[in-house]
């Protein structure tokens, strides 16, 4: 009869990516027990123990230290004296698996379940072999029988949503990581894990909490790096950079660490910082792990060449890194030498094991290759996909409320009349020169070239008055508050004047500000407008083609799109009418790409600036660009964009309706 021997000792599983699972989960039980503590590798058990244990023991302290080329050897050992031991196959097959020899770690584990089908460790492990080598279906039913095993163990629920996550089955998982917090709320890989799995879904917000929640209960990299990354993604900056502030305060070696940091630094516009946390992050990063944040570091702050190799470098460590086509595509223009990484796109397709959000990259990134090949309608089926996908996700089956939308936008005129300037106590301050318009209309190309003026800073979008525009207003209605008014003038300037503290214009360039045009000229009457305009189908094409991680107006639905454009006209229409011509200025794109000079010069005197012969060559300007166009605006100006939507005339859809359309006095594109 074999005796039985319960060993002291870790299964496989990690429990998020970087957390080590528990050291005291005892091993499979065979017979009669005999627990044995962690013991020194040069101390084997007491000598009234047979041989075949004392090795058993040796491997089990050996996998404690992590040796596990050692544990290896002694559970080989004890396996060539007891071939039926199922103590030292459990052993050798976790040193297997550790080693990375997973087809003789998966053979040893089924050996321990086939003498022991309730083996807890062994059905952990085993699991985890799967899910990592992509067996998503074994992993999911061995993990799925750990749990049977001890239902109320919070690390089976949570291996078992690993094995979910890793399949993309998303909600199956987000429920395994729940149960497991409610067996176990101060179970912080739970919380990472289920923030991982929120974010695949799309739910920021969501993903956040619960990676903040991770963070409180174990601050360690793995998590900070979570939470700081998610945080950036919700442009909350600040909290951002306090926490990225936080990890390289704990982890002073960690790339990953100064790279988050580089990123919250050059959001808040310390871009001397950001640059050097980026160069102390290469310097640590030798080998390039982590090339795909790298990337995404150096993008922003002009390095375009540097971020498309190191995206090359990504895909090359893991083609499955999805983001990392997008972002290339994105970077470059696409010609034939980049075939092979459209097929690699294609056939991330096929696979079954992509969220939603990971095939909306993809979609993105094929659209823009195939656009740049002249490959139109399927271009065209990639970017309505993506943004079908995208939809769903942000919105579900919640209707666009065109009503309420455009309820909206008469408060905006009706609140924010200049008819009430009079009563205001408004800022002086000639500083601020707001960049106004649709998205993807050509503000970062407007800004890009008046910041390359030897006087003018570049704020690129601020959310300020996103914010703050309702603090105007008496408790919710359209009745503004003169007092408050005034007052988000003089902390607009300020805010902007950090950017340049001797510039004599900061612009802003967030498109949206067109929404509080009435109430920025109340607040601030000297400050300057430049409204870019473009062709309506154009724009709206170019929105429809861009990724964008913030849900944005219309709702991914080109219907929704071309109904919000036609509200942005009716407002632009009020501004032309209520704000003084010294103080609003109208640039048609197409007019700029054709005739750059003149327009440019028009510009810089609107501002009230001398020339600048600079601002003729804004792709040489290296300033900070966090929007989709960084790429772009880093190009001599060109005019290839204009009328681009003729190359996909027969799949325009609702943009259609949008043909006819004409701003005052604009040409005919």
């Amino acid at each position: 009869m074999p005796q039985a021997l319960s060993v002291s000792l870790a299964p496989v599983a990690n429990l998020g990516e970087n957390h080590r699972a528990p050291t005291t989960i005892s091993g499979p039980t065979i017979t009669p027990s005999l627990q044995l503590s962690a013991t020194p590798l040069h101390r084997l058990p007491e000598p009234n123990l047979n041989e075949r244990d004392r090795l058993v023991a040796a491997a089990a302290d050996a996998q404690r230290s992590g040796k596990f080329d050692v544990a290896g050897q002694f559970a080989q050992n004890a396996l060539d004296l007891d071939p039926g031991c199922v103590a030292a196959k459990f052993l050798l097959g976790v040193a297997h698996a550790r080693l990375g020899q997973n087809i003789q770690a998966a053979g040893l584990l089924t050996q321990v379940l086939d003498a022991d089908p309730r083996a807890y460790e062994a059905l952990i492990s085993l699991s985890t072999i799967y899910r990592e080598s992509g067996k998503s279906v074994e992993a999911i039913s061995i993990g799925g029988r750990a749990v049977q095993v001890r239902p109320n163990d919070a690390q089976a629920h949570n291996n078992l949503g690993r094995c979910f996550l890793a399949a993309r089955r998303l909600s199956e998982a987000s429920g395994a990581f729940i149960h497991a917090i409610r067996l176990q709320p101060t179970f912080s890989a739970a919380f990472y894990n289920l923030g991982k799995t929120l974010q695949l879904e799309g739910k920021d917000g969501e993903a956040a909490r619960s990676f903040a929640q991770a963070a409180s209960l174990a601050p360690n990299l793995e998590n900070l790096l979570a939470l700081g990354q998610m945080l950036l993604t919700l442009c909350d900056f600040e909290r951002a950079k306090e926490c990225a502030q936080r990890s390289v305060q704990l982890y002073p070696d960690s790339a990953a660490a100064h790279l988050l940091l580089c990123g919250a630094l050059t959001e808040v516009n310390e871009i001397d910082a950001a640059d050097l946390h980026l160069t102390l992050a290469i310097e640590l990063d030798p080998n390039r792990r982590e090339a795909l944040q790298l990337a995404a570091r150096q993008r922003p702050l002009g390095y375009i060449e540097e971020a498309n190799e190191n995206l090359r470098h990504a895909i090359e460590q893991n083609p499955r890194q999805v983001s990392a086509y997008d972002s290339l595509m994105l970077n470059q223009k696409v010609t034939e030498r980049d075939r092979g990484l459209i097929d690699k796109m294609r056939s991330l397709l096929n696979e079954v094991d992509l969220s939603q959000t990971e095939l909306v990259s993809i979609h993105y990134g094929l659209g823009k290759a195939l656009e740049d090949l002249r490959e139109f309608e399927e271009a065209m089926s990639h970017y309505d996909e993506a943004n079908r996908l995208t939809r769903q996700i942000k919105f579900g089956d919640m209707a666009f409320d065109e009503d309420r939308y455009s309820r909206h936008v008469n408060r905006m005129i009706e609140a924010f009349s200049a008819c009430q300037r009079s009563r205001l106590e408004a800022d002086p301050s000639e500083l601020p020169v707001l960049i106004i318009g649709m998205m993807r209309s050509g503000t970062s190309l407007a800004e890009q070239i008046l910041s390359s003026h030897s006087r003018v800073k570049g704020a690129g979008e601020q959310l300020f008055w996103t914010k703050n525009w309702s603090r105007a207003l008496l408790d919710g209605s359209s009745s503004l508050d003169n007092g408050i008014a005034g007052k988000l003038g003089e902390e607009y300037v300020e805010e902007l004047r950090a950017f340049g503290p001797d510039a004599a214009r900061v612009t802003d360039k967030m498109p949206g500000n067109c929404m509080f045009a009435g109430l920025i000229h109340l607040a601030l009457p000297n400050a300057r407008f430049i409204h870019i305009r473009r062709s309506p189908v154009d724009t709206c094409l170019s929105i429809w083609a861009t990724p964008n991680h913030m849900p944005h107006e219309g709702g991914n639905h080109k219907g929704n799109i071309a109904f919000v454009y036609k509200q942005y006209m009716r407002l632009m229409e009020e501004w032309r009418t209520v704000l003084p011509p010294d103080r609003f200025l109208e640039v048609d794109y197409e007019a700029l790409v054709a005739d750059p000079e003149n327009q440019i010069r028009s510009m810089v005197a609107f501002c009230g600036l001398e020339w600048d012969k600079a601002c003729l060559k804004p792709h040489e300007n290296k300033r900070l660009v966090a929007t989709p166009s960084a790429w772009q605006v880093r190009q001599p100006v060109y005019a290839t964009s204009v009328a681009k939507w003729r190359s996909f005339e027969p799949w325009l859809g609702e943009f259609r309706e949008l043909l006819d359309l004409r701003h005052p006095g604009s040409a005919d594109f």
